[in-house]
């Protein structure tokens, strides 16, 4: 895993732009499982927010939850583009996956609450940006109404 550097990202007008910090090449992009995402056919990173800025179109952007409303799946109100999702979590919940998924990130104490972005569609960032391998991600187990434990979100790899 090498250093992050800085990855931009945009909507299809460019109303809405943002960057993230992230390796050139990263071990594992997922594919959500959910109702949502499998029909939306994503391929998802995940950040911390820390590594997350909107750089334009907060005004552009309309929010879209379902199910338990656990996360917030962010898109252009002019294009209709879904770049990003937004959920906070407390940390102990997804430490484990999430350190399964970025091999060089460490995950703040488990008692703290973290903010989590999904870059919903990679396609939505430049060329830089590429991974190793696809993993399943078991959004049915999040959405559900008991997601207590959160230690399997990746099932494996395709």
């Amino acid at each position: 895993m090498g250093k992050d550097v800085e990855h931009r990202g945009s909507c299809h007008c460019g109303a809405v732009q943002f960057k993230i910090l992230a390796p050139i090449e990263v071990d594992r992009v997922s594919k959500c499982n959910c109702s949502y995402c499998s029909r939306k056919g994503f391929l998802i990173y995940f950040v911390l927010e820390d590594n997350f800025e909107l750089i334009r179109g907060e005004d552009s952007l309309t929010r879209y939850t379902f199910a338990t409303c656990y996360i917030n799946h962010y898109f252009c109100k002019v294009c209709g583009v879904q770049c990003f999702n937004q959920m906070t979590v407390k940390a102990s919940r997804v430490k484990k996956s999430f350190e399964y998924l970025h091999s060089s990130t460490k995950v703040p104490e488990e008692s703290e609450m973290i903010s989590v972005r999904g870059i919903l569609q990679v396609a939505c960032l430049e060329d830089s940006f590429s991974y190793k391998e696809v993993v399943r991600f078991n959004g049915k187990l999040l959405n559900s109404t008991d997601s207590s434990n959160l230690d399997d979100l990746f099932l494996d790899t395709f």
